[in-house]
């Protein structure tokens, strides 16, 4: 009886390694918040985007650790600019992987998915609209080329993402500047 329990524990552990990486959506990541994130400087979060190319790299070309640093670098408020001094290695080693496109309609999709929903947390709420909208400000330049930017903005503008008055609040006591909906952003790039 024993040996038949450790065998199916091997055999489950053999299992489990030989599958991709689980891939958590931003929305179950408790810690990433853009209150924590905010209060990062420049030399925290290129170390920690330096770790997760690192952690990529020695996990066999995994994307889990890019695209989580890739949602911090995001979901950071960028008033002072950071995300170009930042994003390059994280962009260069997602698409030294073919990850790049993926990792960014993911990030897409499960803001989206998230902010369906408007009784969900509103610091978490406000998390997902600065990723979503610093996300468009990243793809402007290229959003009126028919490509793979172009698809992401459509797809935010037709998410049709409302602010929830929680989120409001959130702003406004976090005295951040007023955050607009992604999606009107999004359309209001699409339609140039």
């Amino acid at each position: 009886m024993l040996k038949n329990i450790f065998m199916f524990l091997m055999l489950a552990c053999f299992l489990a390694c030989q599958q991709e990486p689980t891939k958590v959506p931003p929305s179950q990541k408790n810690t990433i918040l853009y209150r924590n994130l905010v209060m990062l400087d420049l030399d925290q979060v290129s170390a920690d985007v330096d770790k997760a190319v690192a952690r990529s790299k020695t996990e066999d070309g995994s994307g889990a650790p890019l695209q989580d640093a890739l949602f911090k670098v995001l979901a950071r408020p960028n008033d002072d600019g950071m995300i170009d001094k930042v994003i390059g290695p994280l962009r260069s080693e997602l698409q030294r992987l073919g990850y790049w496109e993926t990792a960014l309609t993911q990030l897409v999709q499960d803001s989206i998915d998230f902010l369906k929903d408007t009784d969900k947390n509103e610091v978490e709420q406000v998390t997902h609209l600065v990723a979503l909208t610093n996300l468009l400000s990243e793809l402007k330049p290229k959003v009126q080329d028919e490509g793979f930017e172009r698809t992401l903005v459509k797809k935010i503008a037709d998410a049709k993402i409302q602010v929830s008055k929680k989120a409001k609040n959130e702003v406004s006591v976090g005295s951040m500047k007023v955050l607009n909906s992604p999606s009107k952003i999004a359309q209001s790039l699409y339609r140039r």
